[in-house]
């Protein structure tokens, strides 16, 4: 039903009808008695249909030859902007504007745009483009109208052509059961419907068309059509080639056809809906002959063509799943050569495709394969260590562990461990150049209640080339959590108030490429809180104490015996995205520095030209150690406590996938805490230790990332860690470690748009520095793009 808002149009009408009444000839407006506008049915309208039909009713018939987009002007905005898209038609007094109908899911080849204000200017007298009637006389005065089209979250958006009723397939072409299809220049497949459809819903995975068969390159039997094929009845060239198996549409019934193992192999097309208000027709373009940009059908194929139940029409109900096939003709040998893609129409096994210096001495001359971005699915014996990298180009060869020959698929069941090493990579990867470490898995799943964590000093990279799967419980840690044989991540309490103590706090320690935390040091006369140190992707290099992105440790203070309340300075926390946060140095009316004044904040990184992107791994800095709390006079160098010490950084993880990437459970790569200051039974206390920043998470798909409400997708900072009052005197300045930056999240799949984006955990979130969402890049990889190309 449409609503409409309706500004004075019953006055304007009874106006403009009196006014057609008088000195208009007798009797009113009639054939050749002068045109007037009778009704114009959106005017006003504020919730007008992306697919509404303009009606415009005219007092008498109109002269075809007169309506154009000059004279009946229909724009976008109050300032008749952009015209709208779309065509006319002249039924007598009536004439129709039907909008361009939208093939594109982004409805940016929309006649009407969503939740947009239009005007319409109908011109008349005394404009020489007027509108007229069929003797010639003009409209008489120009009009103007607006009406303001449905926002784009309104489920009815668009009106359902055929209500009530599902989109169901007219014809086909070629025709279901047609046998020797011609191999020409121009082929392509084309489904009309019987109403129109929702553009979205035309993908590649939900129109398949795929090879199900190849017929015997021997035969050459004749076809209805004159063109010879491969699939005969009795597998000679007097047998009939027509479907022996009609019921069945994935086989032919021929003889001496030659069925793919496994799952058929899909033919690449370029798959769009071309629609108006008379037709909608289904297109699916092969992807063949691109050496000279001529789409053909592979020769000798069965190709089945599925619709599948996602289709739906613009009342969002669905297509009943629709499947047709037809065999392709058997070409005579000839010399020659043709690009085609490398998939579908070639049989080979794309698992053992791997990236080649030029010529492949497996075929010189002949072939060229590179890199699959995804990984060959080929892990080795033992899936908890990586595979490679071996680049034989950079002269680094060192296999970490060589392919065992079978495809491996990760499910996690129960908590694993994986290693990335206990001492930095010297040898570029063949997936990003860079010395991360790198898994290949044909699948990758972890189970509710399994946690998979990482240990090891390296940045780590999961290639998956089929989908991901994280369940709601299952968990993903690129942190040092002190379980499942994890080292601890989070900085230590310092030591407690005691005399001569020699104590050193070890600051948390990174995984996966994070930088750990600084040390909080024994009492030596002053000495501040250790400095942090940096992440994997910091310019000065992985693990540098106090390099860039590294907390600062906080300085020392003393203090006179009984003293004044008070703590020494925190450390600074890890920068990452953005810097690290600087600890305070409030001083006790009795209290002084040890030394300058320290506890600065890590700096932010990289500093790449798209360091939003991570096109380089990046992971999380350590915080500082604070500073020790020490008491001067009478008792200097017998007294102390010691400060918190630093927590470690969060560490980087890639997961790239061909399939779909589907996220229910946690990805965690946090920065850790700082560790508290010791405690102290008397007036004055020790700084917290800084924490350490947030890690790097890159999540790469060409088809589609999901995450839902009950996913946590985190790179946040570690808090700085407490710096406590001594138990007497009550209160005083307290100088906490402060916190360490977030990291950095990248997510990219076929089209950047992530379903349950806003309701997941997710930091740094959308709109946040740390934050990237965009297409699929196939550039960032070695490899190059997407798809490999055999001649």
């Amino acid at each position: 039903m449409q609503h409409r808002t309706i500004l004075g149009m019953g006055i304007a009408l009874l106006v403009l009808l009196a006014s057609a009444s008088c000195g208009g000839g007798a009797g009113g407006p009639g054939a050749g008695q002068g045109l007037v506008l009778v009704s114009f049915s959106e005017n006003a309208v504020d919730n007008v249909a992306l697919n509404q039909r303009l009606e415009f009713r005219f007092s008498e018939a109109v002269d075809p030859g007169s309506i154009s987009a000059a004279s009946l002007q229909i724009r976008e905005g109050d300032a008749f902007g952009l015209t709208v898209a779309g065509s006319f038609h002249v039924q007598g007094a009536t004439v129709l504007f039907e909008p361009q109908l939208a093939s594109l899911c982004d409805q940016s080849d929309s006649g009407f745009k969503p939740g947009t204000r239009y005007r319409v200017q109908l011109v008349g007298s005394p404009e020489e483009f007027a509108i007229r009637n069929l003797v010639g006389q003009t409209l008489r005065d120009t009009g103007t109208f607006e009406f303001l089209t449905r926002l784009d979250t309104d489920p009815n958006k668009y009106t359902d052509q055929i209500p009530g009723v599902g989109p169901t397939v007219v014809s086909t072409s070629p025709a279901d059961g047609d046998a020797a299809v011609p191999v020409v220049a121009g082929n392509r497949i084309e489904i009309v419907l019987s109403e129109n459809v929702d553009p979205c819903s035309i993908t590649d995975e939900t129109v398949l068309v795929d090879i199900y068969e190849l017929g015997d390159p021997a035969v050459n039997a004749t076809a209805p059509n004159g063109r010879t094929s491969g699939f005969s009845s009795d597998g000679t060239n007097s047998g009939s080639t027509a479907d022996q198996a009609p019921g069945d549409p994935t086989s032919w019934g021929a003889v001496g056809t030659t069925s793919f193992a496994g799952d058929p192999r899909r033919l690449l097309c370029d798959i769009h809906v071309v629609q108006d208000f008379t037709s909608t027709r289904i297109v699916a373009t092969p992807l063949d002959g691109l050496s000279v940009g001529e789409p053909k059908f592979p020769e000798n194929a069965l190709i089945v063509v599925r619709l599948t139940f996602d289709i739906r029409d613009f009342g969002n109900l669905s297509i009943s799943p629709t499947a047709f096939s037809f065999t392709t003709e058997n070409l005579a040998l000839s010399r020659g050569a043709y690009a085609i893609l490398n998939d579908g129409e070639t049989h080979y096994e794309q698992s053992g495709t791997t990236a080649v210096v030029d010529p492949d001495p497996r075929a010189p001359s002949r072939a060229q394969g590179y890199l699959l971005f995804s990984g060959d699915g080929d892990n080795g014996v033992d899936m908890l260590m990586p595979s490679l990298p071996k680049d034989p180009g950079s002269g680094c060869t060192l296999d970490r562990q060589p392919n065992d020959g079978s495809l491996d698929n990760l499910d996690a069941v129960a908590d694993m461990l994986f290693d990335t090493g206990s001492t930095p990579n010297t040898c570029p990867n063949e997936t990003d150049g860079s010395t991360a470490v790198v898994w290949e898995f044909a699948s990758f799943r972890i189970r509710s209640g399994a946690t998979v964590r990482f240990i090891g000093v390296n940045p780590a990279i999961i290639l998956v080339q089929g989908d991901v799967l994280i369940e709601n419980g299952g968990r993903l840690l690129l942190r040092g959590d002190g379980q499942g044989g994890m080292p601890r991540g989070a900085g230590r309490t310092g030591y407690a108030w005691t005399s001569y103590s020699t104590a050193i706090v070890a600051g948390g320690d990174g995984v996966a490429g994070a930088g750990d935390g600084g040390d909080s040091t024994k009492f030596e006369g002053g000495n501040s809180g250790k400095d942090g140190f940096t992440g994997f992707g910091s310019p000065d290099g992985q693990n540098v104490q106090s390099g860039h992105g590294a907390g600062q440790g906080g300085t020392a203070h003393d203090t006179t015996y009984p003293s004044s309340p008070g703590t020494a300075q925190g450390g600074g926390g890890g920068g990452h995205t953005s810097a690290g946060i600087t600890a305070t140095n409030v001083l006790g009316s009795t209290h002084k520095n040890q030394g300058p004044t320290k506890g600065a904040g890590g700096s932010p990184y990289p500093t790449d030209p798209n360091p939003e992107k991570l096109l380089t791994p990046s992971a999380g800095s350590g915080g500082g150690g604070g500073g020790n709390e020490e008491w001067d006079g009478t008792y200097d160098g017998i007294y102390s406590t010691g400060g918190g010490s630093g927590g470690a950084g969060g560490g980087f993880l890639d997961l790239t996938a061909s399939g779909n990437i589907i996220i229910n459970g946690t990805i965690d790569a946090a920065g850790s805490a700082g560790g508290s200051g010791g405690s102290s039974n008397y007036y004055a206390g020790p700084g917290g230790g800084g924490g350490g920043s947030g890690g790097g998470i890159r999540l790469l798909t060409p088809n589609e990332i999901i995450v839902t409400a009950t996913a946590t997708i985190t790179a946040v900072g570690g808090a700085g860690g407490v710096s406590p009052n001594g138990a007497s005197g009550g209160g005083g300045p307290q100088n906490h470690g402060g916190a360490g930056s977030d990291g950095r999240i990248v997510l990219e799949d076929g089209d950047s748009v992530i379903p349950g984006i806003l309701t997941a955990s997710v930091t740094p979130s959308e709109g946040q520095p740390g934050f990237f969402r965009g297409v699929f890049d196939p550039g960032r990889f070695k490899g190059g793009g997407l798809v490999s190309v055999a001649t």
